[in-house]
């Protein structure tokens, strides 16, 4: 009892006759608060590691586009007759084919976009000069149309 009366009168010493406060930590105010603010910090820490995440990988697909946009900057463009030469196009019976060799594949602007190994099929209703328009090519024996213009030299094809 003695010890109750020491600590109801500390309390008073530290409150003074703001009973108020008193009731609020005897009820478990600032324990409840402190709780709430340390779940609050949690939380938030887990969406920070899942931003850092997310921007790591970004970083990295960002490094991986920055190489290649360098790399295609780098190739050597086609001739200025390159434009020319696609700017008539003649239209031929669509068909299947087949390179011959590994092959560069050109974009509208004439900058080599990829190489393609000898045996791919593709297919094509175009033609312009010594270019071969690529309209269609095949992936796991299923025909996809090309969502890009794309050119090959002819000279590298053969109907399939």
């Amino acid at each position: 009892m003695k010890v109750l009366v020491l600590s109801l009168l500390s309390c008073l010493l530290v409150f003074g006759n703001d009973l108020s406060d008193l009731d609020f930590v005897m009820n478990g105010g600032y324990k409840t608060q402190y709780e709430s603010c340390k779940e609050d910090t949690n939380n938030l820490r887990k969406q920070i590691k899942m931003r850092d995440k997310i921007i790591r990988t970004m970083e990295k697909k960002l490094t991986i586009l920055e190489r290649r946009y360098k790399q295609i900057k780098k190739q050597p463009k086609q001739p200025k007759s390159f434009e020319k030469e696609i700017s008539v196009v003649k239209f031929t019976k669509a068909r299947a084919y087949k390179l011959l060799n590994d092959a560069n594949i050109y974009d509208k602007d004439g900058y080599k976009m990829a190489r393609w190994e000898k045996g791919i099929s593709f297919t094509s209703n175009q033609q312009a000069g010594v270019f071969t328009k690529i309209t269609g090519y095949f992936e796991d024996k299923k025909w996809k149309p090309s969502d890009v213009d794309m050119w090959i030299e002819t000279k590298n094809i053969i109907v399939k």
